[in-house]
């Protein structure tokens, strides 16, 4: 009988990542090389013991195979019965491996909740109270090719992707309650890099990666569900290592170790995940665009904290066809999260597509990070609190400057995700004009000629364009500079041009153009409201005088540190140039004069009742506005002292841009009831102040 060594290892979905063996991250904490092998040894010892005497339960391969079936995410865990039956040599142990055998009970214990609707409480396992980590090393594994290590490999990945389940429900579901485990206890706090001090880290040089690789596609959530009509999975947030080429890692925070996944439904579906938090500090998750229920909608109020659960449950209704995405939403940390690449897709289907099957779709999801040269996502500074964050490497569905290759004459659509915290972009197609066709909400009633369109934090757009009839020609993609109020040390991006996808047209027939229907959504226009009001917003400096209701003198953003600013802010002064006592600069972002508190409500309404409001940028930079829980529509804008200017289309929108000295007019109805947040969608203005909550009765 042949024994393999293993060490767990972790994987993206496309299987891009290295080894993260306990070993290494122990020597990651300056421990000598002896010392990290006879902890790791002792430790494993101590998991191990209490679990052999547990051996009544199935033999310890099936463990392993729930580790990789859970690393990997594919469609179905593999059939016990049938593996022992096809091929018992290569299932080498003799008797239970206890670290993989502990897998497969404590799997149980992160969600039981999760087993509910297949297994009643008294069929558990007695053994299921087992904490997931206690699965998670061992020096020895005894699994052999089934064990996680195939797959890097390339041994057992056909086996895992085509074995079938028959009466293994516990193992799907038990996918439920851990999918990860690797970022648990010491290994995330290693990979996190918190045990040691680091000298001052240089950036990452952008230029040195690669780029101009073919388009991948977002890698999916499996549904774990096995009945038509439900999606039912679950969102693992934890630190994880990503491969940037051959020679750098990025450091990240994902989602079931996967760069921007994408979680696909339809009108009519149920919706069933279960967020379990393998970070170290609080978390939600969002899910950006959605009427969900309050209790669901996953805003600061509702935390999890590291090693607990949340589920989350919705019902897509008919009409809610859109492209959404799901990001955390935490207060007082959600920079860093969103800093670490934290975020998703969430895409709704119509019962019945309207856009023509011809037409090429294609989802993009733009983000950015700051990277140090040894992949470390580098901390904020002053510039990032007050701006919002703008990484140096610009990506796209987690590549640099991606390539898509199509025929001529193709007729794409690109749906794409502004998930960045601060960066906006202007985004033109050289040689082409654009077409919008939804927002949002969705779908426009008719297409929108575009020369460019600028999509802002939080936003979502829907474009259609043709491509150029002519062979063997190449057209960017590209993001043009935006002046949106910058303040602080000028970065040298801000003025340059920055290509997000090159289109190559091959040598080969021309594809015929596409008729469009002659109206692709209905939009009815919000009745009169029963309520206005007023949201005004602000930022506020040292030195700089506001009134109750936020307004202040303009006269430019050359406040210096000094005394502390008295508004209620407790920055207090700093020995070092802005930065307060917090580590954050000086600076309030308010609406209508206050900063968030959490609890605190600003306005109070009512279901079904609809309202218009106001919205005035009194401040000197951009702001992104989104409301929670429903979508509006935008009926005039006014910039300064002009005339009002009625919209001149209708689109269903849960976030909108407000240039600085700009009022624009949104018609909204909120259609549950609960605290609903409305904030500057600049992830570092929302943490600074800038949010608000109306309580809808």
């Amino acid at each position: 009988m042949r024994r393999t060594r293993c060490r767990l290892r972790l994987f993206e979905g496309h299987g891009r990542l290295g080894s993260l063996g306990l070993s290494g991250r122990l020597r990651s904490l300056m421990l000598p090389r002896s010392l990290s092998w006879l902890l790791c040894l002792l430790f494993g010892i101590a998991l191990a013991l209490p679990q052999v005497a547990m051996s009544d339960w199935k033999h310890g391969n099936e463990g392993c195979l729930v580790e990789a079936y859970s690393v990997l995410d594919h469609a179905s865990p593999p059939d016990m019965d049938q593996v022992q039956a096809q091929s018992a040599e290569k299932l080498a142990c003799s008797a239970p491996c206890p670290a993989c055998f502990g897998t497969s009970l404590a799997l149980l214990s992160v969600a039981p909740h999760a087993l509910e609707p297949r297994w009643g409480t008294d069929e558990m396992p007695s053994q299921a109270p087992l904490i997931a980590r206690n699965a998670l090393l061992a020096p020895e594994c005894c699994c052999s090719d089934l064990s996680p290590l195939g797959y890097a490999s390339g041994v057992g990945q056909s086996f895992l992707e085509e074995s079938v389940m028959q009466r293994r429900d516990f193992l799907r579901y038990s996918a439920l309650g851990g999918v990860a485990l690797s970022a648990s206890g010491l290994l995330a706090y290693a990979i996190a890099g918190r045990h040691a001090d680091h000298a001052p880290a240089s950036l990452l040089d952008a230029t040195t990666l690669p780029e101009g690789q073919p388009l991948q596609l977002l890698p999916r959530i499996t549904n774990l569900a096995d009945q038509p009509g439900l999606f039912r999975s679950v969102l693992t947030p934890a630190p994880h290592a990503v491969a940037l080429g051959d020679d750098h890692q990025a450091r990240l925070w994902l989602y079931n170790r996967k760069v921007a996944p994408l979680i696909e439904v339809s009108e009519g579906d149920e919706f069933d995940v279960t967020l379990v938090n393998e970070l170290e500090q609080e978390t939600t998750l969002h899910w950006h665009g959605v009427a969900v229920a309050n209790t669901h909608d996953g805003g600061p109020g509702d935390a999890v904290a590291p090693g607990e659960s949340r589920r989350y449950r919705h019902t897509f209704a008919d009409g809610s066809a859109a492209l959404n995405w799901f990001h955390p939403h935490p207060h007082g940390v959600l920079a860093g999260q969103i800093a670490h690449g934290l975020a998703g897709v969430l895409l709704v289907r119509p019962r019945q597509e309207v856009v023509p099957a011809e037409v090429e779709e294609h989802l993009l999801v733009v983000n950015d990070l700051r990277l140090s040269d040894a992949g470390e996502v580098m901390p904020h500074t002053d510039e990032d609190w007050m701006n919002g964050r703008e990484g140096e490497l610009l990506l796209v569905n987690g590549q640099r400057r991606p390539r898509l290759e199509v025929a001529p004459g193709t007729t794409l659509r690109l749906r794409l995700v502004n998930a960045c915290a601060g960066r906006y972009l202007r985004l033109r197609l050289e040689g082409h004009e654009l077409s919008l066709i939804g927002t949002d909400g969705g779908l426009l009633e008719q297409p929108r000629p575009l020369e460019e369109l600028l999509l802002t934090p939080g936003e979502r757009a829907d474009l259609l364009v043709r491509i150029s009839e002519q062979g063997g020609e190449r057209f960017i993609l590209a993001s043009h500079p935006y002046e949106r109020g910058w303040m602080g040390a000028r970065p040298s991006h801000l003025d340059a041009v920055a290509p997000l996808l090159t289109i190559q047209t091959r040598e080969a027939d021309v594809v015929p153009a596409v008729t469009l229907p002659v109206r692709l959504a209905r939009i009815e226009p919000l009745g009169e409201p029963a309520v206005r009001r007023t949201v005004v917003l602000t930022e506020v400096m040292p030195g700089m005088e506001h009134d109750a209701g936020g307004a202040m003198e303009r006269g430019g953003h050359g406040g210096t540190a000094g005394g502390a600013m008295d508004h209620g802010g407790g920055h207090g002064e700093s020995g070092k140039g802005m930065a307060a006592g917090n580590g954050r600069p000086p600076v309030d972002f308010l609406i209508n004069g206050r900063s968030f508190a959490m609890g605190e409500v600003m306005f109070e309404g009512r279901v079904g009742e609809v309202e218009e409001w106001e919205i005035f940028n009194d401040s000197h930079m951009d702001h992104p506005f989104h409301v929670h829980g429903t979508h509006f529509q935008v009926v005039a804008r006014r910039q300064g002292n002009d005339e009002w200017q009625s919209a001149a289309w209708l689109a269903w929108k849960d976030t909108v841009n407000l240039a600085p000295d700009e009022r624009i007019r949104i018609r909204l109805a909120f259609h549950s009831p609960g605290d609903w947040l409305f904030h500057c969608h600049i992830i570092e203005h929302e943490e600074m102040g800038m949010m608000a909550a109306i309580r809808v009765r």
